[in-house]
């Protein structure tokens, strides 16, 4: 983000979850910073634990729901991940989350500022019937995200 307003096309973009076109207009990866809270710890359950970004009040968040492939910068670091914005539709009374899940990182980031860039949205939230059906949908979201990032994390 900046600390300048977005021009209305990159705003519109964003609310539209076009962010290949944001990106574009930005002239870099679109981002957001929070502290890292607390979740349900429900992502660790399915094999797919989560940061889960503080967010006080939602309805300022200018970026359409859905599953994002991104990364997070940690320190000098970046992770690569799949990102969620959204309501959690599978889980009831879930509520509005912004969270991460990070290839090959552990560790604790509790209380930890990140900044979570966003590079190609991969899909609408669905509600799914259970949660290994979510399980499943988590695996493909992974393996499409991995495809898509690799350019950017590939070793030189």
């Amino acid at each position: 983000m900046t600390d300048r307003p977005f021009p209305l096309e990159v705003l519109k973009a964003l609310k539209n979850g076009e962010i290949r076109k944001a990106n574009e207009y930005i002239g870099g990866h679109f981002f957001l910073e929070g502290d890292v809270i607390r979740g349900r710890q429900l992502g660790r359950e399915l094999g797919f634990p989560t940061a889960n970004i503080r967010v006080p009040d939602p309805s300022g968040i200018m970026i359409a729901n859905g599953i994002y492939a991104g990364y997070a910068t940690i320190g000098t670091r970046l992770f690569p991940g799949m990102i969620h914005v959204g309501n959690r539709p599978t889980i009831q009374g879930a509520g509005f989350s912004i969270e991460i899940h990070l290839f090959g990182f552990s560790g604790n980031l509790y209380d930890q500022t990140i900044r979570i860039s966003f590079v190609e949205k991969l899909r609408d939230e669905l509600t799914f019937s259970s949660l290994a059906e979510l399980e499943e949908q988590l695996k493909k979201d992974r393996d499409q995200s991995l495809a898509l990032l690799q350019p950017l994390f590939k070793e030189t």
